[in-house]
């Protein structure tokens, strides 16, 4: 009914992105192919647009707007026959507004922010790949409760929260928002600092090497970590004659 859909909207804090609509839909029909939608695969600096973000949150008092870099986020979600829902990463940069969103977003200790994260959960959600009855009992839950539950074993994962999301007035789903993973992140809730970090994703270091921990000029983790475990973790194995990990 009208009022069920009125509280399903006001359940959730909106999101309202802005921007020229060349930067989001451009297709070359009045100029450039520019518009990030028609070039959602691409990636990069060269693919990401001055916009602005809107936090609406009736139940809050927070509410707030900043100017901000707008990009398609996801690697195999970012695909043409996925443009109905696709996902976005906000970075903030002296460039386009202030250099970190310095908000409350979780309700966390964290409240500074180089990017966030717009995830349309194409995995497991109405909008994802696959048949119908597939799309009919999506949960859309999977990512943000195994991060809620490694957070609540004390771990580490990204916090989350959900919320609707509209383009330039027009709405575009429910999303959900979270912090983005990578060598930044890690500083941010271990210490230290980003470049001390190696950032894997996919199998491709992001960030960092993939050199070892004791390599003279630019020492890495993640190549030693990997080598430790192919040697087995078992309590007997050794690794250059110290106990397993």
């Amino acid at each position: 009914t009208a009022s069920q859909l009125e509280d399903a909207l006001s359940a959730a804090p909106t999101i309202s992105l802005s921007m020229a609509m060349d930067d989001w839909f451009g297709d070359g029909s009045t100029g450039p192919i520019s518009g990030i939608y028609c070039n959602s695969s691409q990636s990069g600096t060269a693919w990401e647009r001055a916009g602005s973000v809107e936090w609406i949150d009736s139940g809050a008092a927070g509410e707030f707007q900043v100017n901000c870099g707008l990009s398609v986020q996801g690697s195999s979600s970012s695909g043409a026959s996925l443009r109905n829902q696709l996902s976005f990463k906000l970075s903030f940069k002296g460039k386009y507004g202030p250099k970190k969103l310095k908000q409350d977003m979780f309700g966390d200790r964290l409240q500074e922010f180089d990017s966030l994260v717009l995830d349309a959960g194409h995995q497991n959600a109405p909008n994802g790949p696959g048949s119908l009855p597939r799309k009919r009992y999506a949960q859309g839950l999977r990512d943000a409760f195994m991060s809620d539950l490694q957070l609540a074993m004390a771990g580490l994962a990204p916090m989350s929260r959900p919320a609707h999301v509209y383009i330039n007035g027009l709405y575009w789903g429910l999303y959900n928002l979270h912090e983005r993973v990578d060598e930044v992140f890690a500083a941010d809730h271990e210490g230290g600092k980003p470049d001390e970090y190696d950032y894997v994703k996919e199998g491709s270091i992001r960030a960092g090497n993939f050199n070892p921990w004791n390599h003279p000029t630019a020492p890495g983790a993640w190549d030693t970590a990997v080598t430790i475990a192919a040697g087995g973790l078992d309590t007997t194995d050794v690794w250059q004659g110290q106990p397993a990990y």
